[in-house]
C-alpha cells in the first residue's frame, strides 16, 4: 500500500511552467529511489518461486483440469501484473539527492518551455523531494526553482512549493516566507485542490526580488509560514549554480 501511494502521489511522466492549468495533485514529483520498483520484483520473484503452487505437475497436486487451468491462468496474470507495474515503475525519474549532484547535473536537468502565445520561456530546475515519512499520514512537499521572461522584459525568479497533506493535517493555508537574515520574500497563491480522502494540495510561488538568487549563490534557506503549518527549505550552492547555468545557457 505504500508504494501504491507513493505511485499516485510522487510519481508524474509530465513536467511544465509552474502556471499550467494542470491538477495540483499532478505536480511532477519523481521518485528519489528504487524502493518502489525493487517491491513489484520481489513479488514477481516469489510468484515464480514459492508464491504459488507447480500446478503443471499434476503428480503432487490432486485436483482436475479444470481448476488446474485456472491456477495457471491466475499465475501467469500476477506474474504479468508484477513484471508490467515493475517496467512502469523503473521509467519514473530516479536522479542522486540534489547534494550529490554536480552544477552540470543539475543544469542538464533543467527544462526550458516556451509559450508563442503569451511570448514567455520558462526554465525549470529539478524538482525537489521531501524526505518520505507517512509514520503519521502523508505529509509531502515538493520545490524547484524557475526563471521566465517575457520578451522585452526583465527575468522573474521564484521559488514553487507544493505540498501534500493528508487529512490528518488539512490545509496549511501558507502565507508568508522568509530567509535566514530575516528578509521577507512575497509569496502569491496559484491554486488549491482536494483529492481523494480528503488530501489537500496546496501550490505557491515565493518571489525573488531582482539579484537576489545571484547574491545568494553560497545557498538559500528560506522558512515558509502558514495558517497551520511552517516548513523549512535549502537550496544548496550546486543547485543554484547548475540552474543559473542553463538560464544563461538561453539567455535569460
Amino acid at each position: 500500500m505504500r508504494a501504491l501511494l507513493a505511485l499516485g502521489n510522487r510519481c508524474w511522466f509530465q513536467s511544465g511552467a509552474s502556471n499550467d492549468l494542470r491538477p495540483l495533485r499532478r505536480g511532477g514529483e519523481a521518485i528519489s529511489n528504487q524502493f518502489i520498483a525493487a517491491e513489484f520484483s520481489r513479488v514477481a520473484i516469489l510468484c515464480l518461486s514459492a508464491g504459488l503452487p507447480n500446478v503443471v505437475d499434476t503428480t503432487a497436486i490432486k485436483i482436475d483440469d479444470f481448476f488446474q487451468r485456472k491456477l495457471i491462468h491466475m499465475k501467469t496474470f500476477i506474474l504479468r501484473t508484477c513484471l508490467v507495474l515493475t517496467l512502469l515503475l523503473a521509467g519514473c525519474a530516479v536522479t542522486p539527492p540534489i547534494a550529490a549532484q554536480k552544477p552540470e547535473d543539475v543544469a542538464a536537468r533543467c527544462t526550458v518551455t516556451r509559450d508563442d502565445f503569451k511570448k514567455v520561456i520558462y526554465v525549470d530546475a529539478e524538482q525537489v523531494n521531501s524526505p518520505i515519512n507517512w509514520s503519521g499520514g502523508v505529509n509531502d512537499y515538493i520545490f524547484w526553482l524557475e526563471a521566465s521572461r517575457n520578451d522585452g522584459y526583465a527575468t522573474i525568479y521564484k521559488i514553487v512549493f507544493k505540498t501534500t497533506r493528508g487529512d490528518a493535517y488539512g490545509w496549511a493555508f501558507w502565507q508568508e516566507a522568509f530567509d535566514s537574515n530575516g528578509k521577507s520574500l512575497p509569496v502569491a497563491q496559484i491554486g488549491r485542490e482536494v483529492g481523494d480522502g480528503g488530501i489537500t494540495y496546496e501550490l505557491i510561488a515565493i518571489g525573488l526580488p531582482d539579484d537576489y538568487i545571484k547574491q545568494h549563490e553560497d545557498g538559500i534557506t528560506i522558512r515558509v509560514d502558514g495558517q497551520r503549518a511552517q516548513q523549512i527549505i535549502s537550496l544548496p550552492d550546486n543547485y543554484i549554480a547548475g540552474f543559473l547555468s542553463k538560464v544563461a545557457s538561453v539567455g535569460l
